[in-house]
């Protein structure tokens, strides 16, 4: 399975988790609409998002940030709303890293060791070496962008990891 494919079977399963149960999210003078998060750059809760009504009337969840909301016709059309998480969700959200780091004896465990002691759910790792150089890919399941955060502050401090970032598909 192609990685692009793996990504794209993660997302459905986001959106099976996310449409199980829709209480995370405040839409602004819109009760009971049906809103979907974002598939572009996987908002979770903690980043600042923003509403984008879709032709079908349904809201899809953006992060403020994500290039599809920064779109010139976009912010014209009058399809944005304001939206806000509600105060302590209990779904679990897709989020995915990209690592690079020193190829080692041992990395692919200290990474797994890193995520699993911030009691954090492994949807899928892969590292790729070349020339005594990784990439990594890991996605995992977060509660909030304060659980994301600690998660990519744990394995920073992993020896021979140079950078770790969030990525999205924006």
């Amino acid at each position: 399975m192609q990685y692009s494919e793996f990504l794209q079977d993660a997302r459905r399963t986001h959106a099976q988790i996310v449409d199980k149960s829709c209480d995370a999210v405040i839409i602004e003078g819109m009760d009971g609409i049906a809103y979907a998060y974002a598939k572009c750059c996987n908002p979770v809760p903690g980043d600042e998002i923003i509403g984008i009504v879709t032709a079908g009337g349904v809201v899809k969840i953006h992060r403020r940030n994500c290039r599809n909301v920064n779109n010139e016709h976009i912010v014209r059309s009058g399809k944005l709303v304001s939206v806000s998480w509600k105060a302590s969700p209990t779904n679990e959200f897709l989020a995915g890293l990209r690592i690079f780091g020193e190829d080692r004896m041992g990395m692919t465990n200290a990474i797994t060791q890193a995520i699993l002691k911030t009691e954090t759910n492994i949807r899928s790792i892969a590292l790729n070496a070349k020339d005594g150089i990784f990439e990594g890919t890991v996605i995992v399941y977060v509660k909030d962008i304060a659980h994301l955060n600690r998660l990519v502050e744990k394995i920073k401090r992993i020896d021979g990891v140079f950078t770790v970032e969030r990525f999205s598909n924006a």
